[in-house]
């Protein structure tokens, strides 16, 4: 079965005229297709009809034109519903998708019965609504990162922590570049990039914690993409490797990694399979972390109209968790790039400035150090806790990681390192 593309939808006359209408940006364009598409695909597998845009509108008025008190389009409607239900997506995509498929058609003049209402399964109940309820904190992180998903789960947990600890809305991550962070691996904590948040059109100053730069050099490394040949049976091959896989070889090999190209996505991976968008896959592993981690069960997660975990409510902790630590709420503000209409969040605090209130409030984002300032006083009982924390942290951790973990400890309580030994 082959169904129509994006772009024969878009080259649609009704539909370009619909997409045109109303100063949509172009996100939401997207998505008005996308859920053109999942129509026509409906229409395609439970009626048999092939259809345009412009067909189904054709198709709707000749129905009423018959019969004026044809049901037709309410039905065809919920019926979309019905084929929907089963599919694996969020119950907020659905009802968006459904909204989009009834305007489009009220947009030419294909009205809808008084009293057509969403599936009650679809209707937001604030009694069954837990999404705003839900308080994400540091212990909270902790538990999503330890969740394993695959090759992926460097990539999620680098845009976890970098939510986290720069308060990065999903936007901002996709258009992070590699020449963003290209100087990480030598830099100190916190490492600034200068933005611009494509939502408010706002230049800002962002800076990352040693989790978030530790996570993005792990990811880093493993995308990296390796080479060999043999020069001595001509094997060649797509990985790095020592010697050579042909058995009756096995000489060593040529080996070599390919260059970084700077301008290419820090998290959008090129060829990761047709149409895949890391945006809904960071979204959809985020709903599988909550659960899996115990945070949520099944259950209470089907219960939710929005995801609690989704990555708005990352963002929003990270100004929630600066917010109780007393940072002032105008450094939030520049840090989240809120528009100002007067100056901007570019301007209106200098570089080294806000570099000082970061490092200042750093601590309390941190997933692996002590959330105290920088110089406290640590009394024993404390240390040996943030021993035994960091034990049950081993899983998810680099060694070079636990190893500078370990040496600031060592220097604030000089008298730790020898209660261990002797233990």
């Amino acid at each position: 079965m082959v169904l129509r593309s994006h772009q024969d939808i878009i080259n649609d006359d009704l539909f370009n005229d619909f997409l045109q209408e109303g100063g949509r940006s172009e996100s939401r364009r997207r998505g008005v297709c996308v859920a053109m598409k999942s129509f026509l695909r409906f229409l395609k597998e439970e009626k048999g009809f092939d259809f345009t845009p412009s067909q189904v509108v054709d198709y709707l008025e000749k129905e009423r034109e018959g019969d004026s008190k044809s049901r037709t389009p309410e039905r065809l409607w919920r019926e979309f519903f019905s084929w929907m239900k089963p599919l694996d997506l969020a119950r907020g995509t659905k009802r968006i998708k459904g909204v989009d498929v009834r305007s489009f058609l009220e947009y030419h003049d294909i009205r809808f019965r008084s009293g057509t209402k969403l599936p009650s399964w679809l209707r937001g109940d604030p009694r069954r609504d837990d999404a705003r309820e839900q308080i994400i904190r540091i212990p909270e992180i902790k538990k999503l990162l330890v969740v394993q998903s695959g090759g992926d789960s460097l990539r999620f947990r680098a845009m976890l922590l970098c939510q986290l600890q720069a308060g990065f809305d999903v936007k901002t991550l996709r258009e992070l570049k590699i020449g963003d962070v290209k100087s990480i691996d030598n830099a100190e904590p916190p490492f600034m990039i200068d933005l611009v948040r494509t939502k408010t059109n706002v230049k800002f100053r962002a800076f990352l914690g040693r989790d978030a730069m530790d996570a993005i050099m792990n990811y880093l490394k493993a995308r990296r993409v390796g080479r060999y040949e043999c020069a001595k049976c001509g094997t060649h091959g797509r990985v790095w490797r020592a010697r050579c896989s042909n058995g009756h070889c096995n000489a060593p090999v040529i080996s070599y990694y390919l260059p970084i190209d700077y301008d290419d996505p820090l998290f959008v991976t090129h060829g990761g399979g047709r149409g895949k968008d890391v945006e809904e896959s960071y979204r959809t592993w985020l709903r599988m972390a909550a659960v899996q981690s115990g945070l949520m069960s099944e259950k209470e997660m089907e219960k939710c109209s929005r995801n609690p975990y989704a990555p708005h409510k990352i963002r929003a902790a990270f100004n929630e968790i600066l917010r109780d630590a007393r940072m002032p709420g105008e450094y939030r503000e520049v840090l989240m790039a809120h528009g100002d209409k007067y100056r901007g969040a570019y301007n209106k605090f200098s570089a080294k400035k806000l570099k000082e209130i970061y490092i200042e409030f750093m601590g309390h984002l941190s997933v692996t150090e002590d959330p105290r300032l920088p110089g406290m006083e640590m009394d024993l009982e404390d240390a040996l806790r943030r021993i035994d924390q960091l034990e049950k942290e081993k899983e998810f951790l680099e060694d070079d990681q636990i190893e500078r973990i370990l040496e600031e400890l060592y220097k604030r309580r000089p008298d730790v390192k020898k209660f261990v030994e002797d233990e």
